[in-house]
């Protein structure tokens, strides 16, 4: 009897812990693509094909790669890489 309860205790606090470390990754993802968005908002103004661009949670570093844009989102504890495309018309 005390095997089970054991046993059900530890699959509850892993379960607890793997929700945990779930919600702490998906913040971290959801973070780090804001920035992205928030930042492509202003890439259109910004002159030069690369530089980095500093938030209150981390820094984005940016550069301009033929069509590509290929920018780099620097959290606390995570990097994340994202490839957007560009486009040269004055429409977008």
């Amino acid at each position: 009897m005390l095997f089970l309860f054991s046993f059900l205790a530890l699959q509850l606090l892993t379960s607890y812990q793997e929700t945990i470390d779930f919600n702490h990754q998906s913040q971290k993802l959801y973070q780090g693509k804001t920035a992205k968005e928030l930042f492509l908002i202003d890439y259109p103004n910004l002159p030069q094909e690369s530089g980095e661009w500093t938030f209150n949670l981390g820094e984005l570093v940016y550069h301009r790669n033929g069509q590509k844009l290929v920018i780099v989102v620097k959290l606390k504890d995570k990097q994340y890489l994202f490839y957007e495309a560009v486009s040269n018309n004055a429409e977008n």
